[in-house]
This record gives structure tokens, C-alpha cells and sequence, in this order.
């Protein structure tokens, strides 16, 4: 008996992959405007990850960057986003989009990795608020980065209102606007980079959960989610065994075997509510746009037949084609 098979993630043998184009699609915007979102998106992920890679580098601690799993997990939202943009931006072109014509290998690992996207970022957020970070740092991750909004702002005020009003100088208006301090820089660094991946990571899966008309997670992705989470551990333990540290606290077999193992089943447990509950809300999100997807049929793109996917289709066109042409003939 196959445990996992192509068929399991929705790539069944001598079936055209996502026929009904759910994956590149969107029951509330159009697959151009869905293409632009996911690039912002993947754009914004891209970025935030080597511009967090470029503070690890510049505080000596480097090699630690792929040690935690917020940052593993928010590598793999972006890879999504950069993949999905892609094949939105080709079906909002074309009609079409390449990942139809893969392999049904990548087609289920694309399958997988969406999955991931509904489940992980959620899991982070989680953890993180409720484990890792005390009231006192959400306080001051919070404030932190209000403190740099309100800098910003304040000073974007006064240079306009000096361009408007040259005859005042800068200082004039400067002296009257209450401007805060700007916060440290690992301070803003800091929070910039919590809310990142701690709270914009679970804002993105939101998007796609509840805003595309990406299909419910198949069944069989679940164990592959556990099975990910526990070669996680190997990674922790082999960051502590190589650089001296555990990455998340709670990991550390001092502070008790039983309350450790405690951590890991409920996190074991934690995955599989949220997927359930991912699951869920996709399916009441098909539920609810059922009218809304039905009038968007005459507005989609219109698809241009592969060769693979109808070869009956291919087959009437060519029979089609010979009759007309004997008619004029005659």
C-alpha cells in the first residue's frame, strides 16, 4: 500500500491538474490584480528575509539565521509567494500557467508547500507571542515601532510644510512639532523584525486562506507538517551541539524531560487543530463565494488547450479542420 502518492495531493494520474484553475484565482479580485497582491507580497518577503539575514551578518551570528524555524518557515511563505506570482502573472496573460505542464511530482510539492503557507505562519505566531515573548517585550516591541512611526510621520510634516512655505526656515517649524526621540536602532531592528515574522507572516497566510480560491489542504499533508515540525528538533539539537545554544528555550532537557515532551506534543497537537481549523475556513470560504466564483466564469482569462490536457479534444479539431478543407475543394 502507497502512503503518498501524487493522487493524494490532488495530481491523479491521466487528469489535468487544478482544472478549475482555483490555485491561481481569486473570488474577490481579478487573476491580474491577484498576480500584482502575491508579487507585493513576495516582494515584501523577499526583502524582510535578507534584510533580517543582513542583521544577523552584521551582529556576528550569521550561521544561526537557518537555526530557528520562524525564519525556515517565513523563507518557505516567501518561496510560495514568488512561485504563486509567477503562475498567477502567466494565467492573467495567457489563460494558462506552467505548473500545469510540470511534473506531478512538483505539481504535489506545490500542493505541499501551499499547505505549509495555511498552517506554519500560524504556529509561529502562536508560539512566539505566548512563549517566547513576555508582556514587557510586546510592550516594547510595540511602542518601539510606533515611536519610529511617529518620527517618520512627523518629520515627512515638516519637510512638506518647509517646501510649502519656504519663507520659514526648517527650524521654525521644527520647534513647533513635538517630534519623539528615535528609538535605538536594535530597538527598531528588533520589533521590525518581530512583527515581520511573528505577526505579518500570519496576515499573509490569511490572504491566501480566505482571499484566493485555493482548494482545502488535502488529508495526507498533515503527516508530512509533523513529520517537518519533528526534523525541526534535529536541526535545534544539532545548533546546540554545534553552536552552544538552543534556539528556543522551551527545547532545553534541563528545564525537565516531562515538560519538554509536554512542549513538543502540544505543538504536535497545536498543528494539527490549526490545520483542521485552516481547513475549515477554506471551506466555508468555498461555501460563501459559490455565487461569486460562478459569475466570475465569463470574466476568467480564457485558456488556451494544451495538447496534454484534451487529446480528443486535439483530435476533433484536426477532423474539423480536413472536412472544411475537402469542402472547398469540392
Amino acid at each position: 500500500m502507497v502512503l503518498f502518492s501524487s493522487a493524494h495531493f490532488g495530481v491523479a494520474p491521466g487528469h489535468a491538474f487544478d482544472p478549475q484553475h482555483k490555485f491561481i484565482t481569486s473570488w474577490l479580485v481579478s487573476p491580474a490584480a491577484l498576480a500584482g497582491i502575491r508579487a507585493l507580497l513576495a516582494l515584501y518577503a523577499l526583502c524582510a528575509t535578507c534584510t533580517i539575514l543582513g542583521f544577523y551578518v552584521s551582529s556576528g551570528e550569521g550561521k544561526s539565521f537557518l537555526s530557528y524555524f520562524s525564519e525556515l518557515s517565513y523563507i518557505g511563505l516567501a518561496a510560495y509567494y514568488c512561485a504563486a506570482a509567477v503562475q498567477t502573472a502567466a494565467y492573467a496573460r495567457w489563460g494558462r500557467y506552467p505548473l500545469r505542464c510540470w511534473p506531478r511530482a512538483l505539481q504535489a510539492l506545490h500542493v505541499v508547500l501551499q499547505s505549509t503557507v495555511g498552517t506554519f505562519p500560524f504556529i509561529v505566531t502562536v508560539v512566539f507571542w505566548v512563549l517566547l515573548a513576555s508582556s514587557k517585550s510586546f510592550d516594547s516591541t510595540y511602542h518601539s515601532a510606533l515611536r519610529s512611526f511617529v518620527f517618520v510621520f512627523w518629520g515627512a510634516v515638516a519637510y512638506h510644510c518647509t517646501l510649502s512655505c519656504c519663507h520659514y526656515p526648517l527650524s521654525s517649524w521644527l520647534s513647533h512639532i513635538p517630534t519623539p526621540s528615535l528609538p535605538p536602532l536594535t530597538h527598531s531592528r528588533a520589533a521590525w523584525s518581530n512583527i515581520t515574522l511573528h505577526a505579518l507572516n500570519s496576515a499573509f497566510a490569511l490572504f491566501e486562506l480566505l482571499l484566493t480560491n485555493a482548494p482545502p489542504a488535502p488529508w495526507r499533508t498533515l503527516p508530512l507538517h509533523l513529520a517537518i515540525l519533528a526534523a525541526y528538533l534535529g536541526v535545534a539539537y544539532i545548533t546546540h551541539a554545534t553552536q552552544g545554544f538552543y534556539t528556543y528555550a522551551f527545547l532545553d532537557p534541563a528545564n525537565g524531560g516531562g515538560r519538554l515532551a509536554a512542549y513538543i506534543v502540544g505543538i504536535a497537537a497545536g498543528e494539527c487543530v490549526v490545520f483542521l481549523l485552516a481547513r475549515g475556513a477554506v471551506v466555508l470560504r468555498q461555501r460563501a463565494t459559490v455565487a461569486v466564483r460562478a459569475g466570475q466564469d465569463d470574466d476568467a482569462p480564457r485558456a488556451v488547450q494544451e495538447p496534454h490536457e484534451s487529446v480528443e479534444g486535439v483530435e476533433k479539431q484536426h477532423s474539423a479542420f480536413g472536412e472544411k478543407a475537402v469542402a472547398q475543394v469540392v
